[in-house]
């Protein structure tokens, strides 16, 4: 799917200047069309803000769709993951994913794995004390069902059998994780990447195509890579606030 000159542009400017909007509402056109749902079959819509237990989870701006909130039991307490979606002929283009784990009495969270991996393409950490702390990256995610499970690619899968809504092979964009205590709430603001660089004819974006050596050797990607870093330092603030320690 080709985006039209103007969206990329744009995009990658409001990333680059604002450091607070989102990309422009209008994915890549040339879509297929997938057959809609029924308007009965439609999620539910929001802006501004997403609830999660006492979290108030900043959103950039535009309306979401709330694909997908489920309930999961952890071997040590409790998770609700939950999926917000923009969508344009049944194609996702834009997601946020929202991921709130809370530890059964007496048990507080250690400094997580997740915030420390080679593959990031940035990432920033901070021990804000004992049994707290705070990351974020910027990275590409991938979605494709090869190999293990991942759990959001079965997430994926969930949403498309129920409104027929097609998730990409990859996105690329901002996670940021704060945790204190018994508490984690962990958030990934999520771009496709045909929307901010258009793909070789009949091409699909992969995330093996934004790997750190991919981008270090293609100008054009290693700009939109910092732009979103620049996009997620900007961003974080609003993350702190949602859960202050």
């Amino acid at each position: 799917m080709k985006a039209p000159a103007r969206f990329v542009i744009g995009l990658i400017a409001v990333l680059a200047v604002s450091g607070c909007q989102s990309g422009p509402d209008q994915p890549a056109a040339g879509a297929a069309a997938p057959s809609r749902p029924a308007a009965s079959e439609t999620p539910s819509t929001i802006e501004g803000a997403f609830t999660a237990g006492r979290f108030q989870v900043p959103l950039p701006p535009g309306r979401w769709q709330v694909a997908y909130s489920q309930e999961e039991k952890l071997d040590a307490g409790r998770a609700w993951r939950h999926v917000l979606i923009k969508e344009q002929n049944s194609v996702v283009y834009q997601a946020v994913l929202i991921y709130r784990s809370e530890l059964d009495g007496g048990q507080r969270y250690r400094p997580r794995e997740a915030c420390r991996y080679e593959g990031y393409f940035s990432s920033v950490e901070d021990e804000i004390g004992r049994g707290a702390g705070d990351c974020r990256q910027v990275r590409a995610v991938s979605f494709g069902l090869a190999g293990p499970p991942n759990p959001v690619s079965l997430v994926f899968q969930a949403i498309r059998d129920k409104y027929q809504y097609f998730a990409p092979a990859a996105m690329l964009g901002s996670r940021h994780i704060r945790f204190a205590g018994r508490d984690q709430l962990q958030v990934d603001y999520l771009w496709t990447p045909e929307l901010l660089l258009p793909p070789e004819a009949g091409g699909v974006g992969r995330a093996q195509d934004w790997s750190n050596e991919a981008v270090r050797q293609d100008d054009r990607k290693l700009a939109i890579m910092k732009n979103l870093q620049r996009w997620s330092d900007a961003w974080h603030p609003r993350i702190v606030r949602a859960f202050p320690m």
